[in-house]
């Protein structure tokens, strides 16, 4: 009886004690149970698959250079609309997700947080398969971080950044989609030496640096994205690959689309209304630029030092200059019927061909300096060559007239009547009546001389 209670004592105490561990270790870790996954409830490192929730809004400490560190493949974390205030310092990460070039972590989601005040909201450094999803970042100075990453996707979060808003370097396979970046105190999204990113559906309003920033990457596409107000929409330098269709640019206070060295450059289905400059490219191979609207911008565009151009817009009208072209190798133009106050085109130093309705066309200007198009259209749509060089126009060719001797010798006594020919020959009568009248009065005196 003594032995069968000894028995039961014992396995209370041994429940008692592993319930104690459990709740301790719940307590102090910061994980707990929920009923669809564990609560995060401090800063912590989770290095086990599965689901978390976190369960309060969490403050990281200054010695906590990570808040949420995430070693393990497999892991959802859902914020539920709470709050991770991270630590501004810099190098400190509020959310890391960290793996490592041979051992790259998977299947990563993170969704429903707001981040406040952090130096780098969510760091992905070394993953692939990684979802970010429906996120807030206020006063961050970055709010996304994407290195050596592959298979990443950020939707439905809105940025307000003091730098940039999403940073993706040496990635590939970028997905960035109805977001909205907006108040950013430095540029907005910066990709650089990555390939085959997509920006799509997503808002760049006020951002006080450029929108859209891209450098040494190839196989990129931004496509119905909404660019307001903003000092620069999209930059682009040494990239190719590079897709910008039917986005809107709307008041940008300098270009709406700029690229500098590069290549393979498609520009088409845009609105670009009341900008400083509309497209602006500098040093490339080629660009296309296809069914843009154009409307009440300082320049359309403006396409400098190219080996092909080619534009065949949708709208041109109300712009104070439409396209300025220099240096180009080879440019076509197809335009009907499109109007610009200032002036429509300005060509110098290029090559090419320009074909279309030029009744609403009100001027074509050429550069003093050497330029292989030389062609004036005036108002009622009329081309005129000025000289022979490579531009293609159809016209015929007027017969020569043969002129006999007799009219070539009359075209050229009419030649020598000029305005200084006139004034020389003017000033030779007056002479010569001066003389002639002195040699008379002369005469007259030794006449008198001789009846004396």
């Amino acid at each position: 009886m003594h032995a069968k209670k000894r028995v039961i004592a014992r396995k209370q105490a041994v429940f008692s004690f592993l319930l104690s561990f459990l709740l301790f270790t719940f307590l102090f870790s910061g994980i707990g149970l929920a009923s669809q996954g564990r609560w995060i409830t401090r800063c912590v490192e989770i290095n086990e698959s599965g689901n978390y929730i976190i369960k309060n809004n969490i403050f990281a400490k200054p010695q906590e250079k990570a808040c949420i560190s995430i070693t393990a493949s497999n892991v959802v974390i859902d914020g539920a609309y709470k709050k991770l205030n991270g630590y501004d310092e810099f190098g400190s990460k509020t959310i890391f997700i960290l793996g490592n070039s041979t051992d790259k972590i998977k299947n990563i989601t993170i969704k429903n947080i707001n981040f406040k005040g952090d130096y780098t909201g969510v760091y992905v450094l070394e993953a692939e398969d990684v979802i970010l999803n429906a996120l807030a970042f206020q006063d961050s100075r970055i709010g996304v971080q994407v290195v050596n990453s592959s298979e990443v996707s950020i939707s439905k979060s809105s940025f307000d950044t003091e730098q940039n808003a999403i940073y993706g370097q040496s990635s590939r396979n970028i997905t960035i989609s109805g977001c909205s970046v907006s108040s950013n105190k430095g540029n907005g999204i910066r990709i650089n030496a990555s390939e085959d990113v997509a920006i799509v559906f997503s808002f760049m309003r006020r951002v006080a640096g450029i929108s859209i920033e891209l450098e040494n990457s190839f196989g990129i596409l931004i496509s119905r994205n909404h660019f307001e107000v903003n000092i620069r929409g999209i930059e682009a330098r040494n990239c190719s690959e590079l897709n910008i269709e039917s986005n809107k640019f709307i008041n940008n206070l300098e270009h709406g689309v700029s690229t500098f060295s590069s290549g393979g450059i498609r520009v088409s289905g845009n609105s670009f209304l009341g900008n400083a400059v509309g497209v602006f490219s500098l040093d490339g191979s080629s660009i296309n630029l296809s069914q843009n609207t154009f409307e009440m911008n300082n320049f359309a565009a403006i396409i400098r030092n190219f080996s092909s151009v080619y534009s065949s817009e949708k709208s041109l009208k109300n712009n104070t200059n439409a396209f300025v072209i220099h240096n180009v190798k080879g440019f076509e133009g197809h335009y009907f019927s499109y109007n610009s106050s200032f002036r429509d085109f300005f060509f110098s130093s290029s090559k090419g061909k320009i074909a279309g309705t030029f009744e609403s066309f009100k001027n074509i200007s050429i550069a003093k300096e050497r330029s292989d198009i030389i062609f004036v259209v005036d108002n009622n749509g009329n081309i005129t060559i000025e000289t022979n060089l490579d531009f293609t126009i159809e016209e015929e060719e007027e017969e020569p007239v043969e002129v006999s001797g007799v009219e070539q010798r009359r075209r050229e006594l009419i030649g020598l009547i000029t305005p200084r020919n006139l004034l020389m020959m003017g000033v030779s009568v007056v002479l010569l009546y001066l003389i002639s009248s002195e040699l008379a009065r002369k005469k007259r005196k030794r006449r008198r001389k001789k009846k004396e």
